[in-house]
């Protein structure tokens, strides 16, 4: 039978270790089902993508959503014709690019840098993210955070077997859209739980 305990981990370190941790005093047990919020979810997907279910448009991985913030970066520093811009690690700012706009998603943040205080960086961030946004409405393609935001609308709408308990572990700070996860969850009868580990496991 089927865990009816879904364990969603604020990190994927924290999966693993609860997956691999047996009870006191018992051998061998059935392995926890312990994921990541983006692990489970990325399942979801792919289970959609099986089924043939309509949710989600096309879906850019990490590596072509990376590709895309470096066509991004690249096309800018040309255009500017920014001094030694041969220099710059590009796939190093795409990562650090794709990594500030996915915690701008799950924060709900835009880019505050269109105004007189905001730094030099930040407004050519504020520039990418917009053209990356631009990008991916000509193409009809969603980002990770974007997919993210589809299958907990999913969710919402009734989509998916859901467990009949979901524990959130090790959340000290849950983002918005972290509690929009819980909030669609509870919403179709799954109960709540959250359990707290120590700051090292975060």
């Amino acid at each position: 039978m089927a865990d009816p305990t879904l364990t969603l981990c604020a990190t994927s370190r924290l999966a693993q270790t609860l997956r691999g941790e047996l009870p006191d005093g018992v051998a061998a047990a059935r392995t926890r089902q312990a994921l990541s919020v983006g692990q489970w979810l990325a399942a979801l997907a792919d289970e959609a993508l099986v089924i043939g279910q309509p949710i989600l448009p096309q879906a850019l991985d990490a590596d072509a959503e990376r590709l895309l913030w470096e066509q991004v970066i690249a096309d800018d520093l040309a255009a500017v014709a920014v001094d030694g811009a041969a220099l710059f690690d590009l796939p190093g700012l795409a990562a650090s690019a794709m990594e500030a706009h996915g915690l701008c998603r799950a924060w709900g943040l835009s880019a505050v840098a269109r105004g007189s205080l905001a730094s030099d960086e930040a407004r050519r961030f504020a520039g990418w993210q917009a053209e990356f946004e631009r990008r991916c409405a000509k193409g009809g393609w969603l980002d990770t955070a974007g997919v993210q935001a589809q299958l907990v609308a999913a969710i919402a709408a009734g989509a998916f077997t859901l467990p009949a308990v979901v524990v959130f572990a090790g959340f000290d700070r849950p983002t918005p859209a972290e509690r929009r996860l819980a909030e669609a969850l509870a919403g179709r009868g799954c109960r709540i739980e959250y359990s707290a580990f120590s700051a090292v496991d975060r």
